[in-house]
């Protein structure tokens, strides 16, 4: 459930002030903090979690963002892109994000994130090979960045 707050133009302003005030102090990308106080739709936000989990998944399979975003239907991308779809529940749905947001991120409705979180899931509990060989990668990749 989305919560709704209204805000006037002087808690907008306090608020962009805390928020530039954390950026100074702390770094790191708060756009998407600022663009929500626009009314900007978070969900089209990626995040650098989620551009972090991307690039290895690139890494691990050598199947680049725009491929795994595409229609393609073989069965290398779809794996992937199922692994992809995995990774980034595990890593950002305790964040905030939703089934919804992770679909998007693939041009993929939220049926389609459960449906291969569930397949992915089997397939490593069945030890399949290329999906134990994706997850293999991806490890040692996630390992090297830690």
């Amino acid at each position: 459930m989305e919560m709704q707050v209204r805000i006037n133009d002087n808690m907008r302003q306090q608020l962009t002030d805390i928020i530039e005030l954390h950026k100074g102090y702390f770094g790191g990308d708060v756009e998407h903090l600022l663009d929500a106080l626009k009314g900007v739709k978070a969900s089209r936000y990626i995040g650098q979690e989620a551009k972090d989990v991307i690039s290895n998944i690139e890494k691990a399979t050598g199947i680049s963002y725009s491929e795994l975003k595409s229609k393609n239907r073989e069965r290398n991308t779809v794996i992937a892109r199922q692994y992809a779809m995995f990774q980034l529940y595990d890593i950002l749905y305790p964040l905030g994000y939703t089934l919804t947001d992770i679909g998007k991120m693939f041009n993929r409705d939220h049926s389609t994130v459960i449906y291969s979180i569930r397949q992915v899931e089997d397939a490593l509990s069945a030890g399949d090979f290329l999906i134990t060989k994706i997850h293999e990668n991806y490890g040692k990749l996630e390992a090297k960045s830690a």
